[in-house]
């Protein structure tokens, strides 16, 4: 019985017995395939759902009316756009726009974005949001006058 088995593993080692052999480029075309899919389930920024997000307050002295967006609200990188007028509607002139992101939901710190004035009247600049949750938003507008104001809103992150 033995001496059956090693002829049989004998003849097979010598290409006598028909071996199933899978060919290698179907075995790599698998194994990339499996790698993509991997790759695309591990992923954390979904930008299909994401859209951008508005919220307009008034600072708390009621000197400005400000208007937020953040594009595209998702985790990562996001542009955070102020725009913001007088009751006289009339943009300030000369300003220093400053926002604060602060994550509500877990204490992470507070971190800042410096807004650079557009020609559009609107003020920009690019920041992180680092995690889901609730987001505490804070601009805080220096004008000329070395007054400051400041308006704040909440911004949920799903």
């Amino acid at each position: 019985m033995a001496k059956k088995i090693m002829n049989d593993a004998r003849h097979a080692y010598m290409g006598h017995f028909p071996v199933p052999i899978v060919p290698l480029s179907a075995f790599v075309l698998l194994s990339f395939l499996i790698i993509v899919l991997c790759t695309a389930c591990g992923s954390t920024q979904n930008t299909a759902t994401s859209s951008a997000f508005q919220a307009t307050v008034q600072t708390t002295d009621k000197a400005f009316t400000v208007q937020v967006t953040i594009t595209p609200n998702h985790l990562g990188n996001n542009t955070f756009a102020v725009r913001f007028v007088s009751p006289q509607q009339v943009p300030p002139q000369n300003t220093q726009v400053n926002l604060q992101t602060t994550m509500l939901d877990m204490a992470m710190g507070t971190d800042s974005v410096m807004l650079q004035a557009n020609s559009q009247g609107t003020y920009s600049g690019q920041g992180t949001l680092t995690m889901k949750g609730t987001w505490q938003i804070q601009v805080v507008i220096h004008t000329p006058d070395h007054t400051l104001h400041e308006g704040q809103f909440r911004a949920r992150l799903a």
